[in-house]
């Protein structure tokens, strides 16, 4: 998250309405503060059900405590011409300033974001979870220039 909350940008795509599971995983310093948000880690499972679940390591440079993050999910065509998701994690303006005003510069706090997703808005006729083996997650920042994102193949599970 940077430091300023003028020209707030909100992620493209649909909020999805599921539980997002956060854990504090830590924290990282840095002696020379980056001035880019750090990316994502990201893994991607295909669940049975043909639901996609994530789970990502996000590293938040606020010490403010619980932020509340929502996640948007937008479906796109990827460079082969595949089909493919992209996952915005984000929150709302309140929230924004509320981490800004705990902002810790060179000092970003991890946490583990878990998430499952069925939803299918807005894909096109025929195409379903199924198809989907690529994700893009995003760290949505309040200026997409320096928002960071990740790619990441989906993987299927015996659950």
């Amino acid at each position: 998250m940077t430091t300023s909350t003028c020209n707030i940008i909100l992620p493209p795509g649909n909020i999805l309405n599921t539980p997002v599971l956060l854990k504090s995983a830590g924290k990282i310093s840095f002696t020379n503060n980056p001035e880019q948000p750090l990316l994502p880690h990201v893994e991607a499972y295909r669940n049975k059900d043909e639901s996609i679940a994530i789970r990502a390591l996000v590293f938040i440079n606020s010490s403010a405590e619980n932020p509340e993050l929502k996640i948007s999910q937008l479906f796109s065509i990827n460079s082969s011409g595949k089909g493919q998701l992209q996952f915005f994690i984000h929150c709302d303006v309140e929230e924004i300033e509320r981490l800004m005003s705990e902002n810790t510069k060179g000092e970003y706090y991890a946490y583990t974001v878990e998430f499952t997703t069925q939803d299918t808005y807005n894909f096109p006729y025929g195409i379903g979870l199924e198809h989907i083996e690529v994700v893009q997650t995003f760290l949505w920042n309040i200026d997409p220039k320096t928002s960071r994102g990740t790619e990441t193949v989906v993987q299927t599970t015996d659950d």
